[in-house]
């Protein structure tokens, strides 16, 4: 399996509604979705060339997942991440900031949040700050210069409009409705993952001459224009080897030593699951990763529902239920013998769940983020 990286500049404000609902402020979406984006490099292909192999097996036979693109390549904070209510951000942030903290491990160790972590721990003039301590959320780089982590946020801003009325071409009395917009001139990056060793080459060259793309509504007012800045970088993906040392760091970090082997699932995209009856999940299940054998002990997790429209059809998508990214939980097995280690690289390196064509389902085994201790 090999990444192609991906990195895009909107020249332009775009918004994505996050969902279908009608109100008097249309939210969106604060990334890419890879729905978006294999949908218009889809559209860009048809208008070059009719669709020929390549073309159906990329788009059409589940060869090629198409990621999201997160501002600046930044990953989604694990839900597992609480922050001051007053102060809230990581110490990298800003001088003020009180720094976040991971309950995953206390979690895990004590069975439940430990009574410290109920206030903000943060020393001010010798002093625990004591105020609450929130849910945060966002998205995070890692600072390697400073080895310390830093939030990223999008930059948003709300349009204002009013309903035309059909009948007499003006505004429409009692129709003012704000579109929330992300603001021009913002970095998005993420993967695609090709699975096939025939298509990378296909797929780098068509993204290679593919300089603008258009993703979002309103396109025909120019929002949602973007520009490819990079030739796509291809490597390899991750191999075992890291993926043992993480998990063999995490339960350093975890410290039991009760003889069983812990692991943690974090998820870096929404993910679509569904049991036997085609009801849709609200935790990932060890049956979900491929290990029946492993135990679900912990999680923190929430749900969202996915909602969109069908371009070519032009006709609404069915709602479904998804874990929301960030969501985290930790299964437990007697030993990590090779079998397991294989199935959790599959898991990781494929992903779980339905769409995974469309960059559902992204996961990380033992993230760094629940190594480090304390508040950071």
């Amino acid at each position: 399996m090999k990444w192609l990286s991906l990195r895009a500049v909107n020249k332009t404000p775009f918004s994505l509604a996050s969902s279908r609902a009608i109100g008097n402020i249309q939210e969106s979406l604060d990334f890419i979705p890879g729905t978006a984006i294999r949908g218009a490099i889809a559209t860009m292909w048809l208008k070059e060339k009719a669709p020929d192999d390549d073309f159906k097996e990329i788009f059409a036979q589940g060869k090629v997942s198409f990621g999201n693109l997160y501002p600046k390549g930044a990953k989604p904070i694990p839900l597992s991440a609480l922050s001051c209510k007053y102060y809230s951000g990581f110490k990298g942030d800003e001088d003020n900031k009180h720094g976040v903290e991971d309950i995953l491990i206390p979690l895990v160790k004590e069975g439940q949040i430990p009574d410290e972590l109920d206030r903000c721990r943060y020393l001010k003039d010798g002093k625990p700050c004591q105020a609450p301590l929130k849910k945060f959320r966002g998205y995070y780089l890692k600072d390697i210069s400073s080895n310390s982590l830093e939030s990223i946020r999008v930059k948003k801003r709300l349009i204002y409009h009013t309903a035309i009325s059909p009948i007499s071409e003006t505004a429409l009395d009692g129709a003012l409705y704000s579109q929330e917009v992300i603001e021009a001139g913002q970095t998005f990056r993420g993967d695609i993952w090709v699975y096939d060793d025939a298509l990378p080459t296909s797929v780098a060259n068509f993204i290679k001459n593919l300089k603008i793309f258009y993703v979002g509504s309103d396109k025909s007012t120019g929002f949602g224009r973007f520009e490819m800045l990079s030739d796509p970088v291809e490597c390899d993906v991750t191999d075992k080897g890291k993926l043992r040392g993480r998990i063999s760091g995490f339960n350093e970090r975890l410290g039991l030593n009760d003889g069983k082997t812990y692991f943690s699932v974090t998820l870096q995209s929404d993910a679509i699951i569904t049991d036997g009856f085609m009801r849709y999940k609200t935790l990932i299940e060890p049956e979900d990763l491929g290990i029946p054998e492993a135990e679900l002990i912990q999680g923190v997790a929430d749900n969202r529902l996915l909602q969109g429209w069908n371009a070519m059809t032009r006709l609404p998508k069915e709602d479904m239920i998804a874990i929301e990214k960030g969501s985290v939980f930790v299964f437990t097995v007697n030993s990590l013998n090779d079998s397991i280690l294989e199935r959790l690289h599959t898991a990781e390196s494929r992903g779980i769940g339905k769409r995974r064509g469309e960059g559902f389902g992204r996961l990380t085994v033992c993230d760094s983020f629940h190594l480090k201790e304390g508040s950071r």
